[in-house]
């Protein structure tokens, strides 16, 4: 019996830290690492699995690209099809870390943004003294991995950076819910970092919701919404593009001959136009 019919297909190859050894010569080096990783490829091709490989990023590279802190070769990052980074986000003792899972890259969707999410121990119910990990998704985030790594390696604000954010979120959420993104632009202009506003939406208890859109959902937006909101968001009207179409197409504004004419007129020329 082959190896392969051991495996089911549609499956998942993990190789923890293990592609660094697969490879023979230097794993610094692009064309000794492509040539190294290319028969892990053909095997995961072969037996119809995806190939997933873990690692972490090097030592003081902070504030760099994340494909660019990868351990080792950059063909590590740039023979994959999709990079998936995860942080942890610097927080105060009694709030509990908030992680992040991000695209870094995508050679087949959009690789930008990313979901938070919690690592939770709970009991199994059948094996009582028997507990196992979770994961528990939480709201979608937007942004660059490189802006959202920034934000979660950084330094822990001061207590008066955070109790200034947390007002002002408070008033900016006053008239009702606002889409995250445009919250976040606002944060940028009145000079709050984003990671100072995401834990003021911690500490006020603000709710992340998904409004909006036509059937299933499609245009979606997330909205955020002090506790116990019960507004829908605000309405938004679209700016037309063409300036004709902000205007009454009926008559001219000088009429339909094109010229000034007196006031008693204007009722005779409406008259005579044909809708």
């Amino acid at each position: 019996m082959s190896s392969r019919s051991y495996l089911p297909e549609n499956g998942v190859l993990a190789n923890e830290k293990g592609s660094i050894y697969a490879i023979t010569g230097d794993s610094h080096r692009n064309s000794e690492t492509r040539r190294g990783l290319q028969p892990l490829v053909d095997l995961a091709a072969s037996l119809k699995c995806a190939l997933l490989g873990i690692t972490h990023f090097s030592k003081g590279t902070q504030g760099r690209e994340p494909i660019d802190r990868i351990t080792g070769s950059l063909a590590f990052a740039a023979l994959a099809r999709v990079v998936l980074v995860c942080a942890k986000e610097t927080t105060s003792e009694d709030a509990a870390p908030r992680r992040l899972l991000m695209r870094a890259k995508s050679n087949i969707g959009a690789d930008d943004g990313g979901f938070a999410y919690e690592l939770r121990q709970d009991e199994l119910a059948a094996y009582p003294g028997v507990f196992a990990s979770s994961v528990l998704w939480g709201e979608a985030v937007e942004g660059s991995a490189r802006e959202i790594l920034a934000q979660a390696e950084a330094q822990p604000e001061e207590g008066g950076a955070l109790s200034n954010a947390q007002d002002w979120l408070r008033d900016f959420l006053a008239e009702g819910p606002q889409p995250q993104r445009e919250i976040m632009s606002a944060a940028d202009a009145f000079c709050h970092s984003r990671k100072t506003v995401r834990r003021a939406k911690d500490a006020l208890g603000i709710e992340s919701r998904k409004m909006g859109g036509g059937f299933g959902g499609r245009g979606a937006k997330w909205f955020w919404c002090l506790p116990g909101e019960t507004r829908n968001p605000p309405e938004t009207h679209k700016v037309p593009k063409n300036p004709q179409d902000a205007q009454h197409c009926e008559m001219g504004t000088l009429c339909k001959d094109g010229h000034l004419v007196a006031d008693d007129t204007l009722a005779d020329d409406a008259e005579d136009i044909e809708l």
